[in-house]
């Protein structure tokens, strides 16, 4: 049962290029990879994409528990030849998921991925604790590799296994691109890269381990028989799905069908419940402005008592309207009495709290609920509005009335199932 867990240790450094390194390395000779995020939040749309055919799976140690987080890994984990969680070790740091903590829950071998450019001679970062062995990003040529390797070694008494090269101008390349995607191409030379000072060999010695933990069901359990639904989850700008949600409700009897509030005049026939997840739907802000019909149909919808679920740039969606950063604003389907401002800063998703401040379909009142908050979008209610966000320093709260609940968060709908 191979697994590993990558993971940064340095503030501002980032594991992609090495987890797309080491996807593509691995992959090699049909070997069957599956990678893990070790965060369940919304990526950068490219951060989150599939390799090889192999969709990312989510696991996160501040939403989860100890047993979702080994059920959630168990599952896919079980039909690949190896699995990799990458992410970062906090050490205390945040109270976002921690590679450490998770590493803990499902015994993973951790690789640290070490910054050579973000390096200060003087200060070495501290070495997080069970560490296994050292991978050393962004070295410019072999004699660099080889004296970072002597001095961490002695330092921390744990080997340097592999290293990736600076490739300066593909870093730069990728980074630039709206999507922060990569391409076979990239992946490819990646590999080539990594494998100038990697063995394969003894990444697999290292990731091979047996499984010694019970897997108690959560989330996949059958106690009761729950009425067969249809789900319509919205496509064409949300995109940020988590891929166990949909596995979790379809294997609870519901039928997902996709539907497009961009280019459907209206809702699929027979639907119960429609799903808004997060992303980017400032790219088709005009068109989904300009689609009444769909608007009339998701009011309808509600009106009939049916149930919607929005979080992010979902709920953005079905206020009165949008605000961009360019200054435009637009309607949008007047569900929610709010104007929605697009902010000009990114933001790194943070951890966010909120608790029910009534009872609804989804959970019991008083109930808290954990998920990521990008601020990509600021809520501004035009009328009182029970339980919804306005400031934008605020703990994060849900919106809850009648069959609509709306989060200003991504949440990690199937971890709740539990």
């Amino acid at each position: 049962f191979s697994r590993l867990a990558v993971g940064t240790i340095q503030e501002q450094a980032t594991p992609q290029f090495m987890t797309w390194a080491m996807l593509g390395l691995l992959g090699q000779n049909r070997q069957n990879v599956q990678r893990f995020v070790g965060r369940a939040c919304s990526p950068r749309c490219g951060a989150g994409q599939a390799i090889d055919g192999n969709a990312p799976r989510h696991l996160d140690s501040w939403v989860m528990s100890q047993d979702v987080c080994r059920e959630l890994f168990f599952r896919p984990a079980k039909r690949a030849d190896l699995s990799l969680v990458d992410g970062c070790y906090q050490q205390g740091r945040s109270s976002a998921s921690d590679l450490s903590v998770l590493a803990d829950h499902l015994d993973l071998p951790q690789l640290v991925v070490v910054d050579v450019p973000k390096l200060d001679g003087c200060r070495i970062p501290q070495r997080p604790e069970g560490a296994t062995a050292l991978l050393l990003d962004g070295v410019r040529n072999e004699s660099e590799f080889f004296r970072v390797q002597t001095n961490l070694e002695a330092l921390w008494g744990i080997p340097v296994i592999g290293g990736l090269d600076h490739l300066e101008t593909l870093r730069r390349e990728v980074e630039q691109q709206p999507c922060a995607g990569a391409s076979p191409e990239v992946i490819a030379q990646l590999a080539r890269s990594l494998a100038r000072y990697t063995s394969t060999e003894r990444l697999h010695h290292i990731a091979a381990r047996p499984w010694s933990f019970d897997v108690k069901p959560c989330i996949f359990r059958r106690e009761k028989n729950y009425p067969q639904v249809t789900i319509a989850v919205a496509c064409d700008g949300f995109t940020g799905y988590f891929p166990e949600t949909i596995e979790v409700l379809e294997y609870h009897g519901a039928k997902v069908i996709n539907f497009s509030p961009v280019s459907d005049e209206a809702l699929p026939d027979g639907v119960d419940m429609v799903y808004f997840g997060c992303g980017q739907i400032e790219n088709f802000a005009e068109k989904l402005s300009d689609n009444m019909c769909m608007a009339l149909s998701l009011r309808n919808h509600l009106c009939a008592g049916r149930r919607i679920i929005a979080e992010g740039a979902g709920v953005a969606y079905l206020c009165q309207q949008v605000e961009l950063g360019c200054g435009k604003s637009l309607p949008m389907v007047g569900i929610l009495p709010c104007v929605a401002k697009q902010q000009s800063d990114h933001h790194e998703p943070v951890p966010v709290e909120a608790k029910l401040r009534r009872e609804c379909w989804l959970a019991p009142n008083q109930s808290c609920i954990r998920g990521y908050r990008s601020g990509t979008w600021q809520l501004h209610p035009s009328s009182e509005v029970n339980g919804l966000t306005i400031a934008p320093q605020a703990d994060a709260e849900v919106l809850a009335q009648g069959p609509l609940v709306a989060f200003d968060f991504n949440l990690h709908l199937a971890s709740q199932a539990s």
